[in-house]
């Protein structure tokens, strides 16, 4: 094939996947979130525009269950209804899902907080992970996307915490300032760039007393890295925590999963994540 050629079937290939993005957005955006019909619609858009990792977890799942393996939340349970949910569910039930925060995840649990404030709660992982291992504590659990949020009152019924678990929309600014929570409260916070908002210790007072533990939308915000890292440093000791591949070398417990090659358990075991996506872990000093 001349280079010519590969060149045109390359971006033949570009522009039908841009295509096909852009009708599931399309689809999406049309769809209410909180309705019935978002339960066949973004499964089976996550079907196509993901096909190989979810059949890749689809096997996953059919050799070794709904059980977390490994990691921090090892034997919590996800519910069936979980791959309607959210279909790469593989990382999460290997234990390898955000892997570089386990060491922080320990210390949260040991440090036996009485209540965790989790913005950007998704289906529940750290609501009701953090729930499982702290059985004296609270959770407010954050969730604006609300086909993501249902999800939640399902896994933490699946892992007898229901009712330390309190599931909320959207949070905006005012509520967040108001919440005046507890000495030794965490905060566990994916909010895609909304941290920029809300991390910010001089507007929301709590925060000094809090742990923070912060994912940073670098890619969206350039530079807010270091500029939540400024607005802590006076009231914190803070780490920078960078993410890492995963390899199965390191999890011998996985390697004998029949139906999938070493190859595609790497696969199920990472994220693919493509834009850097720092954490930012944040004790008071």
């Amino acid at each position: 094939m001349s280079a010519r050629s590969r060149e045109g079937g390359n971006r033949a290939l570009a522009t039908a996947a841009g295509f096909t993005r852009a009708a599931y957005d399309w689809v999406r955006n049309r769809v209410r979130r909180d309705g019935r019909a978002v339960l066949l619609v973004e499964p089976l858009a996550d079907l196509g525009e993901r096909r190989g990792s979810v059949l890749m977890t689809l096997r996953f799942v059919r050799r070794n269950g709904f059980v977390v393996r490994s990691g921090p939340f090892t034997g919590m349970r996800y519910p069936r209804s979980a791959l309607l949910h959210w279909t790469t569910i593989g990382p999460r039930l290997a234990g390898t899902y955000e892997a570089e925060l386990h060491p922080a995840i320990e210390a949260i649990v040991a440090s036996e907080p009485p209540l965790v404030v989790n913005l950007g709660a998704g289906e529940g992982y750290y609501a009701v992970g953090l729930a499982r291992r702290c059985p004296g504590m609270r959770v407010i659990a954050y969730e604006a996307d609300p086909y993501a949020a249902r999800a939640i009152p399902e896994l933490a019924a699946a892992n007898g915490t229901g009712e330390r678990i309190d599931v909320r929309g959207l949070c905006d600014f005012a509520e967040f300032a108001e919440l005046d929570p507890p000495a030794g409260t965490v905060l566990v916070c994916d909010c895609e760039g909304f941290e920029r908002e809300l991390i910010d210790p001089e507007r929301v007072p709590w925060l000094r007393r809090a742990r923070l533990l912060v994912e940073v939308h670098e890619s969206y915000v350039p530079g807010l890295t270091a500029e939540l890292e400024r607005r802590v440093a006076s009231t914190h000791e803070v780490e920078v925590i960078e993410q890492s591949k995963r390899y199965l070398v390191d999890h011998p417990e996985l390697r004998a999963t029949p139906g999938l090659s070493p190859v595609q358990l790497e696969h199920v075991l990472n994220e693919l994540r493509y834009m850097r996506t720092p954490w930012l872990w944040a004790v008071p000093g």
